[in-house]
């Protein structure tokens, strides 16, 4: 994964980005409800510019996006759609980490998340041949006050954000494997004046292979869902028997979460960890679309119950669908569970469906930015859903969804970045060279 990309820039950049265009897209082919009842354990046309976008605020109460009445859905649909109609774009906030920074800048104040991240630290830790090592323990450190406690993915990565984590001074960072310690002196926190990428390497140590893969899925399914719920389904079950088969020699283990909002049939349900796929594509069989009422929804009891499962492969991997915010006043609560989140090294990838609104996005993008996942976004291209709004971002690829997933977990195993194969991608957004846009004040993003 490439991180934080030190591109100069100025504050506001976004203000200038180019007028993106459109190209030619390639056609495509058309258990018990319970209150927090728990399982057992074991078109997107071109890129929408950030100047003269709508400030970040949640829809109009009186507009419902899930105009099914509370604890009410449609039953299962009795087809069986195929998996790979779904189409997706992805992106990268920490490989353009003062892009979003500007992003971020052109939020409304009311209902952001109050994330201080302006010191990100981006830490590698390699073993004695320069390897990236997975699983590796990093610590951050106020003098002797440990602030945070994580551990290093395939990528051999971690973001550490010390003023959020509470170290504002003698900020160190400590890296450890197998016996083997390298701690690091941070003299400046200030990101604008000092390269925040911190290199540990530990000597006598030998990377190896992750072998081991905690792989969840978080699920919006409330009725507003309806229209692109069975097609994920579909997905998810196809991603997860498609994984197992490209990794004979890594043990997968399977999570399923599902929320809705207060009042409905459930707001959370809760299927913790197992190795046995069959469980999985059951459960995910099941789900159907139904509540909700207004907007916002129970995002907050959502994050929480997957922030609860038992973390503990080397490699650990959420993909959170969604099309709705948070209500207000739980942000705190939210902000709790990503620091829990990053603790537990857990990457979320979320998947932004139609009805998303700006804040549902920003929402989104901040999970994936401070947890280390990136974020994906479906589109119109596979005509299934209503419109998607078009993300804030200046360019990018669109693939089948499933390649996008199925790319996002061959790099956590891998510890590799992977670009989309030319084969895949069926559409651009906005004017990209050689992966690369150019913005009118001249910095230069990157698609991937």
């Amino acid at each position: 994964m490439r991180y934080l990309s030190l591109v100069p820039a100025l504050f506001l950049v976004a203000c200038a980005m180019a007028a993106p265009e459109r190209t030619q897209s390639k056609s495509l082919p058309a258990s018990t409800d319970a209150e927090d009842s728990t399982g057992a354990p074991g078109s997107a046309g071109s890129a929408a510019p950030v100047e003269g976008a709508p400030p970040v605020g949640l829809k109009d109460a009186a507009t419902s996006a899930d105009p099914a009445a509370p604890g009410e859905g449609p039953a299962p649909s009795t087809s069986a759609p195929q998996s790979g109609l779904l189409t997706a774009g992805t992106w990268d906030d920490n490989l353009n980490f003062m892009f979003f920074r500007d992003y971020l800048a052109l939020r409304t104040t009311t209902g952001i998340l109050p994330i201080d991240r302006n010191d990100a630290i981006l830490v590698e830790v390699k073993d004695a041949a320069g390897k990236a090592l997975p699983g590796a323990t990093v610590k951050l450190l106020a003098g002797q006050d440990l602030k945070l406690e994580t551990q290093t993915g395939g990528e051999g990565r971690t973001l550490l954000f010390p003023t959020w984590d509470g170290a504002t001074s003698n900020v160190s960072v400590e890296a450890s494997f197998n016996g083997k310690t390298a701690t690091k002196t941070i003299a400046s926190i200030d990101y604008l004046k000092a390269d925040k990428k911190v290199t540990l390497t530990l000597q006598d140590t030998t990377a190896a292979a992750v072998t081991t893969l905690d792989l969840a899925f978080l699920i919006d399914t409330t009725g507003s869902m309806g229209d692109e719920l069975t097609y994920l389904k579909a997905e998810v079950d196809d991603i997860a028997a498609r994984v197992a088969a490209a990794y004979p020699n890594v043990s997968i283990r399977y999570a399923l979460v599902l929320y809705k909002d207060t009042g409905d049939s459930y707001t959370k349900r809760v299927f913790d960890f197992s190795p046995s796929l069959d469980e999985l594509k059951s459960r995910i069989a099941a789900q159907s679309a139904g509540g909700g009422g207004d907007w916002p929804e129970a995002v907050d009891q959502g994050l929480d119950a997957l922030t609860s499962l038992t973390w503990q492969s080397t490699a650990r991997v959420a993909f959170w669908t969604a099309d709705a915010p948070y209500h207000f006043g739980v942000q705190p609560e939210i902000v709790a569970t990503l620091q829990k989140a990053r603790k537990q090294a857990v990457h979320i990838y979320p998947i932004a469906a139609s009805g998303v609104d700006d804040l549902a996005e920003a929402m989104l993008r901040d999970a994936a930015q401070v947890t280390g996942g990136r974020y994906l976004f479906l589109t119109d291209d596979s005509g299934v859903g209503n419109a998607h709004q078009e993300p804030h971002i200046p360019c990018y690829y669109v693939t089948r969804l499933d390649q996008a997933m199925e790319r996002m977990i061959r790099i956590e195993l891998s510890g590799t970045y992977e670009e989309p194969a030319a084969a895949q991608i069926l559409r651009t957004g906005g004017n990209m060279a050689a992966g690369q846009c150019t913005l009118q004040s001249g910095t230069v993003v990157a698609a991937y």
